[in-house]
């Protein structure tokens, strides 16, 4: 098989899409096209990706013969071409990929100039009715996302909630004399992909790591949200470290008022959890 037969083979075994360093532990884990005696491998994935592309550069200065060969563009970007994320083209969505096209990139495109961040006291827990609410164990989610869930990472609503945290994370170290830090804040869902257990790494006022999910609402303050199993158990582990941002009423157009709410520690001991997805083994 070429390079290229492969790269669909691994892209149908992600799920249909991946980042570039997911492709790469592919083909090492499996020693794809003899992937770990070669010094040119990643090199070798992005040209025949970006050359069986009509977003790339490469795949537009080839010839119009191969151009408009329909078999040839076989790969889409999902998202600016250089976050390094791709699928195939004959399973993504293009009507979804138009979401992913209108990401706001700048605070000042979902926020009123004189925006006002309003911190609130966060909902009472409510007595859980079930005893199995409260078991992590019991709350088990498939590691590999779908693109629908891929899709509501980088969904407008959602990357909204994160750009606004970034912003008042900024703002807090700025405002405790900590604004050397400002740049060394990682935006991880974006920069490094689901998977880590928390969307944005930032600093408290004394410059100490933490680790924050952001949960965005266009609902109410008591409107629930879900969180993956890796989610929970991240918590549990980094509970001296781990914040949750809720954004409630939270629009995709200027906002002149930001709601929000914080959980801090083991959302096991904060919340009430209600198992609702499983993963089911052969």
């Amino acid at each position: 098989m070429t390079w290229t037969e492969e790269i669909v083979k691994a892209l149908t075994h992600l799920g249909g899409y991946s980042r570039y360093d997911d492709l790469y532990e592919y083909f090492k884990k499996y020693n794809i096209k003899d992937y770990n005696q070669k010094r040119s491998g990643d090199a070798t994935i992005r040209e025949a990706i970006e050359s069986h592309s009509s977003a790339a550069s490469r795949f537009n200065s080839k010839p119009s013969s191969y151009k408009n060969n329909p078999k040839n563009d076989i790969f889409i970007p999902m998202g600016a071409l250089g976050d390094g994320y791709w699928g195939l083209r004959s399973i993504i969505n293009p009507i979804n990929l138009d979401l992913l096209s209108n990401i706001p990139i700048d605070i000042k495109d979902v926020c009123d100039d004189n925006v006002i961040y309003k911190k609130h006291d966060a909902p009472n827990k409510k007595i859980a009715k079930d005893k199995n609410e409260l078991k992590s164990d019991s709350y088990t989610k498939i590691s590999k996302v779908n693109y629908e869930e891929a899709n509501k990472r980088r969904s407008s609503l959602g990357f909204i909630g994160e750009k606004i945290v970034l912003d008042i994370e900024k703002k807090k170290l700025i405002d405790a004399g900590k604004s050397n830090l400002c740049e060394s804040i990682e935006h991880t869902s974006q920069e490094r992909g689901d998977g880590a257990g928390y969307d944005i790494r930032s600093f408290d006022e004394n410059g100490n790591t933490i680790f924050i999910e952001v949960k965005t609402t266009s609902k109410d303050k008591t409107y629930p949200f879900f969180m993956s199993k890796n989610e929970v158990d991240f918590s549990r582990k980094h509970s001296s470290s781990y914040l949750i941002y809720r954004l409630y009423n939270i629009s995709k157009t200027k906002n002149k008022e930001i709601d929000y709410y914080l959980i801090k520690g083991n959302v096991n001991e904060r919340l009430n959890l209600k198992p609702i997805e499983y993963k089911v083994d052969f």
